[in-house]
């Protein structure tokens, strides 16, 4: 996916496998509130 977007960014949750939501909700909920939180005051 690195090739297409201008923009990317990742992140590997510890000790996460394929349901982030239910493994890891506090390490998810920090990932999306910092990614989300420049749009917050548009």
């Amino acid at each position: 996916m690195r090739l297409v977007p201008h923009d990317l960014e990742s992140l590997i949750l510890p000790n996460c496998g394929h349901y982030p939501a239910e493994e890891a909700p506090e390490a998810m909920l920090a990932a999306l509130t910092a990614f989300l939180a420049p749009y917050r005051e548009q």
